[in-house]
């Protein structure tokens, strides 16, 4: 057994499809109408397709805070700068960098589902290299491993 993506249930199936698509750049590989499937393998049902799906009356108190999707982004500034300057996306956490060094910001989609874009591992070595740290100084602060970081620092040069 493996995993192989999750799904979130929306209230607003075109709302959520433009919001991933527009901030996100989910693209679909399958549109049933009330279940998309993104070519991620992130997949979104509407709440009454979820509700006859399985038979529930509802959903439970509090899940979509409970639940994260998480993206990478190399341009995590100019991705913060685009979803400020929108205003419409509410803001879940501000800008913020971790004690390793990544960057991360999460909001929340139309259905109040928690998504995360952190900056990616190369971006946090090659940001710290380009500011003067030695490959050693960046493995140790970032948790990378070394020859990860020599990889990213032979880039940096190229």
């Amino acid at each position: 057994m493996k995993f192989s993506g999750q799904m979130i249930v929306v209230s607003d199936m075109e709302q959520s499809k433009q919001f991933y698509a527009e901030y996100l750049g989910e693209k679909i590989d399958l549109d049933l109408g009330d279940y998309v499937v993104f070519q991620n393998s992130f997949s979104m049902m509407t709440r009454p397709q979820w509700q006859a799906v399985t038979k529930e009356g509802g959903l439970p108190a509090g899940g979509a805070h409970e639940f994260e999707l998480y993206y990478d982004e190399d341009e995590i500034e100019a991705f913060v700068q685009k979803i400020q300057e929108d205003g419409s996306v509410q803001v879940f956490n501000p800008l913020e960098e971790a004690p390793w060094g990544q960057r991360t910001f999460r909001f929340l989609d139309p259905d109040g589902y928690v998504v995360e874009v952190g900056e990616t591992m190369q971006a946090v070595v090659r940001r710290f290299l380009l500011n003067g740290m030695t490959a050693e100084q960046a493995a140790e602060r970032t948790s990378m491993p070394l020859p990860f970081v020599h990889e990213v620092q032979k880039q940096v040069k190229a």
